[in-house]
């Protein structure tokens, strides 16, 4: 089980004060609870995240978004009047509980109108048993269809396999929507009713979906690349200037064309507050600033 952030960033290495997580275990029901918590979120928390959970050879994700909003301070102490904090040591103790405001957005969100309509009773007893008699549609052409979703690290390879019903029937793999052709990247198996598409060091490129079309069927599934986690690969140093002086500050990171923000006093800097150029050459990052 594993949170992560964008495409590669991995937030178990982040675990700590600003990242937190929980794990629960339910005897009863036998269903693991995952929990993961951003404290004191700033700007840099926006963005795409995804749960992911692997077993075997198995692969499932959901996806979200977290988006960060300035908070006016006008309005801070009405929504804080709608939070309570858990414990009994007073104000500052405990968490904030979100759950009062949440469920009163919930229940706005699932209030409907339901009308009552006459059903004769002979009607009825009929649609239940209708209800009862449907089942999910076999597939005609696949005895087993590719898994939801894939995942795999970033220069590795990665197979994709179906099982058919007729072991000579002709299959096309698709990329997209565009048919694949065998190469030293793509390699095609068929063996007995088993069809496999094996992709070679996989790049960023080959995170898509893909489909393999037996006739009018298709069987459908995603492959996500993961990228190792870019770090800095050489720190910041100290720089004493004096005033009206040019100032360079200088990190190496471990992967060329990485997403690099600078920031001082935690708040990021841009062209509102600073005047600086950034240059990018073979992994190193490069910032020259000039205070407005």
């Amino acid at each position: 089980m594993k949170w992560l952030k964008g495409k590669w960033l991995d937030l178990g290495s982040k675990a700590g004060k600003h990242v937190q997580f929980k794990e629960v275990y339910d005897r009863n029901t036998k269903i693991y609870t995952y929990e993961m918590s951003i404290i004191k979120v700033v700007d840099g928390d926006a963005g795409g995240y995804r749960c992911e959970v692997t077993s075997k050879d198995k692969c499932d994700i959901c996806t979200f978004e977290v988006s960060v909003q300035a908070v006016q301070e006008e309005q801070q102490d009405n929504i804080l009047e709608s939070f309570k904090r858990s414990g009994d040591a007073g104000e500052d103790a405990g968490d904030l509980d979100f759950s009062a405001l949440l469920k009163k957005r919930e229940k706005k969100r699932k209030e409907v109108v339901v009308e009552e309509v006459d059903v004769p009773e002979g009607h009825a007893v009929e649609a239940e048993e209708n209800e009862e008699e449907v089942e999910p549609k076999k597939s005609d052409a696949f005895l087993k269809k590719l898994d939801t979703a894939y995942s795999v690290g970033k220069g590795k390879r990665i197979h994709l396999t179906v099982e058919l019903t007729d072991p000579n029937a002709p299959v096309k793999w698709l990329k997209n929507g565009q048919e694949i052709k065998p190469s030293a990247k793509y390699v095609f198996e068929s063996v007995g009713n088993k069809r496999t598409l094996t992709i070679n060091k996989c790049n960023l490129s080959d995170d898509a979906a893909y489909e393999c079309v037996v006739g009018e069927e298709k069987s459908f599934t995603e492959v996500f690349i993961k990228e190792p986690p870019i770090t800095i690969t050489k720190l910041l140093d100290d720089v004493h200037t004096i005033e009206g002086e040019k100032v360079e500050f200088e990190v190496e990171v471990s992967e060329e064309g990485a997403n690099v923000k600078w920031m001082k006093d935690g708040v990021e800097l841009n062209r509102e507050n600073c005047r600086f150029k950034v240059q990018v050459q073979k992994g190193w990052e490069e910032a020259h600033f000039g205070h407005k």
